[in-house]
Formats: C-alpha cells, structure tokens, sequence
C-alpha cells in the first residue's frame, strides 16, 4: 500500500483516517516518510503537514507572545 505512483481513493482515505488518530500518526508518519518504497505522492503530502504542523506551532507561540504582552499593556 502506498508504493505505487498512482494512488487510490481508498488508500487516500485510509492515510487520513491513520492522520487522524493520535499516536498512531506519529507512527504511520515516520514508517511512511521514512520508507524507501513509499509513493513520492504521500512522500510530499507527509512533508505538507510537517510544514503546516511547525507553522501552526511557531503562530502559536507567536500569539501566545503577543497575548502576554497586550494583556500587560491594557
């Protein structure tokens, strides 16, 4: 699953039901981006959410900054 260029329906369900279980996502995540026959397709949707997950992460301590420091200003 998840080795050919061309990738099914279902196994796109399949990736985002993995996705959207807790602990299993880190699990799925590493043997999936990590894996020498994974499709380059899933390869590059992995690497989408690594970016959204660390861009999510930085805003969010971005605005947790600029809470503070309005908080103490007004």
């Amino acid at each position: 699953m998840f080795r050919s260029n061309r990738v099914s329906t279902l196994e796109w369900m399949i990736l985002i039901v993995l996705m959207a279980i807790p602990v299993v996502n880190i699990i799925a995540w590493v043997i999936l981006f990590f894996g020498v026959r994974t499709s380059g397709t899933i390869r590059n949707f992995l690497m989408a959410i690594l970016v959204f997950i660390i861009l999510s992460f930085i805003f969010g301590i971005f605005t947790g900054i600029l809470d503070k420091v309005f908080n103490f200003i007004f």
